[in-house]
């Protein structure tokens, strides 16, 4: 009991500090889809969309404190094996979880036991295009960039609670795959989007699981698109950005 304590004000700890030290040296421009309040306490699954950079991290910052002291104690990630054997990388993002899951980014045993430890106290936070995005938009590979279905293996595993979409205009602007040294002072632009877990599944209820699964990935890449486009008409709208409330 002392250790999962300990282990639950470490891990805050390292997210407060993430988040201090991002309103330090970044602006962050929120919107919200349809109001302008969350309740935190519904927050069971959450989905960091427009995966470009690992300081991604930096999302964080959106979090509330008191959601961030929760997620301390309840938050699991899949993480990649090769991130958690980068040097300093592996090491963040190793503290950044209650419970840390390593997988091979297959669906094997890795994936398996992922899964299996999801319960309904947990909150599942996950990257769902599962790589980054280089500066053409493609990954590392050089292909297109596509929500991958183990979103959809999550949301199977999850009846209640509200999913939140946070969607970011990118960062390369920031730190792109292969740059060293990141660019300090520059504007964050992010959306926050909730929907209810149970009545999103019933929207994409299909009779097969593999129908429900495509269902699922075409309505959250066209979401993806849609915000991409609101990210770059705002982008070119000649007038200032309302100022966000601080989180």
């Amino acid at each position: 009991m002392l250790k999962k304590k300990f282990r639950r004000t470490f891990v805050f700890l390292v997210l407060a500090s993430l988040k201090t030290l991002g309103h330090l040296f970044y602006t962050f421009s929120i919107s919200y889809d349809k109001q302008h309040t969350i309740d935190w306490r519904k927050i069971k699954l959450i989905a960091f969309i427009n995966h470009t950079s690992l300081f991604d991290l930096l999302l964080v910052c959106v979090f509330p404190y008191s959601f961030l002291w929760e997620a301390a104690e309840r938050t699991m990630t899949p993480i990649a094996e090769k991130t958690l054997k980068r040097p300093f990388v592996g090491l963040i993002f190793k503290n950044l979880n209650a419970k840390q899951f390593s997988v091979s980014q297959k669906r094997d045993s890795s994936w398996d036991s992922f899964l299996n430890a999801i319960d309904h106290q947990s909150i599942v936070a996950l990257f769902p295009e599962g790589r980054m995005a280089r500066k053409n938009g493609l990954d590392k590979h050089g292909n297109p960039m596509t929500i991958k279905s183990g979103i959809v293996d999550i949301l199977q595993k999850q009846n209640d609670g509200c999913m939140l979409l946070v969607h970011s205009q990118g960062m390369h602007h920031i730190q792109s795959p292969g740059q060293q040294i990141p660019r300090i002072f520059q504007k964050i632009t992010i959306a926050l989007e909730t929907l209810t877990i149970e009545s999103y599944k019933q929207q994409h209820d299909k009779k097969s699981f593999q129908d429900f699964s495509k269902s699922i990935i075409a309505d959250l890449s066209k979401r993806k698109d849609d915000h991409q486009k609101s990210f770059l008409n705002k982008k070119r709208t000649p007038t200032a950005f309302p100022t966000s409330p601080r989180v």
